[in-house]
């Protein structure tokens, strides 16, 4: 059974919190849904890699900090990794913040 979007934001709160050196309270869920994505790239495609042109169903969750928000998506599985490309739904590359959340 696929696990909830709460327990695959719960595993992104705790790995944003270990990059931010924070506690996972300051850290807020903004989105934690299913998503069926296009391709195997989870909506966060890197340059130079290929991915599977297969319909891929798996999570989408945003989180805030600081006036600033990430975006981790995952498989699947639900295990959540942060979108590395700071031009996909705001995430960004080694955890840096993405930008300024709208107030």
């Amino acid at each position: 059974m696929p696990p909830e979007p709460a327990a695959v934001a719960d595993a992104a709160v705790a790995d944003l919190a270990n990059r931010l050196s924070t506690g996972s309270e300051t850290i807020t869920v903004v989105l934690a849904q299913r998503e069926t994505f296009p391709d195997g790239a989870l909506g966060c495609p890197q340059p130079g890699h290929m991915y599977t042109q297969a319909l891929v169903d798996g999570y989408r969750v945003v989180l805030g900090h600081a006036d600033r928000e990430w975006l981790y998506t995952a498989d699947g599985d639900g295990v959540p990794h942060l979108c590395p490309s700071g031009e996909q739904d705001g995430g960004t590359p080694s955890g840096a913040p993405a930008s300024p959340s709208a107030g």
